[in-house]
Protein backbone atom coordinates (compact mmCIF):
# COMPACT_ATOMS: atom_id res chain seq x y z
CA UNK A 1 0.00 0.00 0.00
CA UNK A 2 1.43 3.12 -0.84
CA UNK A 3 1.08 6.67 1.25
CA UNK A 4 -1.42 9.47 0.73
CA UNK A 5 -0.16 11.03 -2.80
CA UNK A 6 1.64 14.36 -2.00
CA UNK A 7 -1.42 16.12 -4.18
CA UNK A 8 -4.06 14.71 -1.96
CA UNK A 9 -2.17 16.05 0.98
CA UNK A 10 -1.77 19.47 0.00
CA UNK A 11 -5.77 19.81 -1.39
CA UNK A 12 -6.14 18.61 2.76
CA UNK A 13 -3.84 20.55 3.85
CA UNK A 14 -5.24 23.82 2.09
CA UNK A 15 -9.07 22.58 2.97
CA UNK A 16 -7.97 22.34 6.63
CA UNK A 17 -6.61 25.58 6.48
CA UNK A 18 -9.47 27.45 5.16
CA UNK A 19 -12.28 25.60 7.86
CA UNK A 20 -9.80 27.28 10.48
CA UNK A 21 -9.38 30.65 9.16
CA UNK A 22 -13.26 30.57 8.36
CA UNK A 23 -14.03 29.73 12.36
CA UNK A 24 -11.72 32.46 13.23
CA UNK A 25 -13.20 35.28 11.25
CA UNK A 26 -16.34 34.77 12.41
CA UNK A 27 -15.48 34.87 16.13
CA UNK A 28 -13.50 38.04 15.23
CA UNK A 29 -16.62 39.20 13.40
CA UNK A 30 -19.19 38.38 16.75
CA UNK A 31 -16.48 40.04 19.33
CA UNK A 32 -16.02 43.23 17.36
CA UNK A 33 -19.60 44.19 16.98
CA UNK A 34 -20.19 42.96 20.95
CA UNK A 35 -17.50 45.24 21.49
CA UNK A 36 -18.87 48.33 19.24
CA UNK A 37 -22.24 47.63 21.25
CA UNK A 38 -21.25 47.95 24.46
CA UNK A 39 -18.56 51.46 23.78
CA UNK A 40 -21.28 53.00 21.91
CA UNK A 41 -23.82 52.62 24.77
CA UNK A 42 -21.33 54.23 27.14
CA UNK A 43 -20.74 57.15 24.58
CA UNK A 44 -24.17 57.61 24.55
CA UNK A 45 -24.27 57.85 28.40
CA UNK A 46 -21.24 60.55 28.39
CA UNK A 47 -22.85 62.22 25.78
CA UNK A 48 -26.01 62.98 27.59
CA UNK A 49 -24.17 63.49 30.79
CA UNK A 50 -21.30 65.58 29.34
CA UNK A 51 -23.97 68.25 28.84
CA UNK A 52 -25.55 68.57 32.31
CA UNK A 53 -24.41 71.99 34.08
CA UNK A 54 -24.14 72.74 37.63
CA UNK A 55 -23.30 76.05 39.38
CA UNK A 56 -22.30 76.58 42.89
CA UNK A 57 -24.19 79.66 43.93
CA UNK A 58 -23.12 80.59 47.43
CA UNK A 59 -21.83 79.12 50.44
CA UNK A 60 -22.00 79.80 54.07
CA UNK A 61 -20.95 78.07 57.29
CA UNK A 62 -18.03 78.95 59.41
CA UNK A 63 -15.65 81.18 58.28
CA UNK A 64 -18.82 83.09 56.22
CA UNK A 65 -21.57 84.94 57.12
CA UNK A 66 -23.95 82.74 59.21
CA UNK A 67 -27.84 82.57 58.01
CA UNK A 68 -30.42 82.57 60.56
CA UNK A 69 -31.51 79.17 61.43
CA UNK A 70 -27.69 77.50 60.53
CA UNK A 71 -25.89 76.23 63.63
CA UNK A 72 -22.06 76.30 64.41
CA UNK A 73 -19.85 73.74 62.11
CA UNK A 74 -22.85 73.43 59.50
CA UNK A 75 -21.95 74.36 56.05
CA UNK A 76 -25.00 75.30 53.68
CA UNK A 77 -24.04 75.30 49.93
CA UNK A 78 -26.49 76.24 46.96
CA UNK A 79 -26.30 73.88 44.15
CA UNK A 80 -27.61 75.34 40.48
CA UNK A 81 -28.66 72.66 37.83
CA UNK A 82 -28.66 75.10 34.98
CA UNK A 83 -28.98 72.88 31.85
CA UNK A 84 -29.03 69.50 30.92
CA UNK A 85 -31.85 66.56 30.38
CA UNK A 86 -30.37 63.74 32.79
CA UNK A 87 -31.41 63.47 36.57
CA UNK A 88 -29.31 63.81 38.66
CA UNK A 89 -28.47 62.22 42.10
CA UNK A 90 -25.79 61.00 44.89
CA UNK A 91 -24.38 64.60 45.47
CA UNK A 92 -21.05 64.59 47.18
CA UNK A 93 -19.49 67.98 48.58
CA UNK A 94 -15.87 68.59 48.96
CA UNK A 95 -14.54 72.31 50.85
CA UNK A 96 -10.88 72.70 50.82
CA UNK A 97 -9.71 75.06 53.19
CA UNK A 98 -6.30 77.60 52.75
CA UNK A 99 -4.41 74.72 54.26
CA UNK A 100 -5.53 72.30 51.71
CA UNK A 101 -7.52 70.06 54.06
CA UNK A 102 -10.29 68.49 51.93
CA UNK A 103 -13.56 67.72 53.70
CA UNK A 104 -16.38 65.52 52.69
CA UNK A 105 -20.18 65.27 52.82
CA UNK A 106 -22.20 62.69 50.67
CA UNK A 107 -25.85 63.88 51.01
CA UNK A 108 -28.58 61.70 50.58
CA UNK A 109 -31.18 64.80 49.58
CA UNK A 110 -31.40 63.05 45.97
CA UNK A 111 -31.42 59.63 45.00
CA UNK A 112 -32.23 57.80 41.88
CA UNK A 113 -35.98 57.80 43.08
CA UNK A 114 -36.03 61.25 44.10
CA UNK A 115 -33.31 63.38 41.46
CA UNK A 116 -32.34 66.58 41.09
CA UNK A 117 -33.91 67.98 37.75
CA UNK A 118 -32.32 70.60 35.28
CA UNK A 119 -33.76 74.10 36.36
CA UNK A 120 -33.80 73.37 40.00
CA UNK A 121 -31.73 74.82 43.02
CA UNK A 122 -31.06 73.11 46.15
CA UNK A 123 -29.67 74.41 49.50
CA UNK A 124 -27.45 71.37 50.81
CA UNK A 125 -26.80 71.75 54.53
CA UNK A 126 -23.92 69.69 55.38
CA UNK A 127 -21.72 68.62 58.02
CA UNK A 128 -18.24 67.49 57.01
CA UNK A 129 -16.35 64.75 57.97
CA UNK A 130 -13.34 66.62 58.36
CA UNK A 131 -13.00 69.62 61.31
CA UNK A 132 -12.47 72.92 58.64
CA UNK A 133 -11.76 75.25 61.44
CA UNK A 134 -8.14 76.32 61.18
CA UNK A 135 -8.74 77.80 58.37
CA UNK A 136 -11.19 79.57 55.83
CA UNK A 137 -12.89 77.39 52.69
CA UNK A 138 -11.34 78.63 49.50
CA UNK A 139 -12.86 76.02 47.66
CA UNK A 140 -16.34 73.62 46.47
CA UNK A 141 -16.26 71.33 44.62
CA UNK A 142 -19.87 68.90 43.90
CA UNK A 143 -20.18 65.77 42.36
CA UNK A 144 -23.55 63.87 41.63
CA UNK A 145 -24.12 61.00 39.42
CA UNK A 146 -26.10 60.73 35.99
CA UNK A 147 -27.36 57.46 34.44
CA UNK A 148 -25.72 55.67 37.48
CA UNK A 149 -22.12 55.28 35.82
CA UNK A 150 -21.12 58.48 34.56
CA UNK A 151 -20.06 61.46 36.93
CA UNK A 152 -21.27 65.47 36.48
CA UNK A 153 -19.01 68.14 38.87
CA UNK A 154 -18.52 71.99 39.32
CA UNK A 155 -15.62 73.34 40.81
CA UNK A 156 -15.63 76.68 42.03
CA UNK A 157 -12.88 79.05 44.18
CA UNK A 158 -14.60 80.69 47.09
Amino acid sequence: MKGISPMLAVILLIAFTVAVGGLLSVWIISMTRTQTGVAGAGTEKLIACSKSVLDIGALYGKTFTQPKGTTAGDFNITVIYYAGSEDLYNFTIYLTDSAGNIGKATTTDFNSSYPMRPGQIHVFVLTLDRNLTSSPVTKARVTALCQETEIVSVEETV
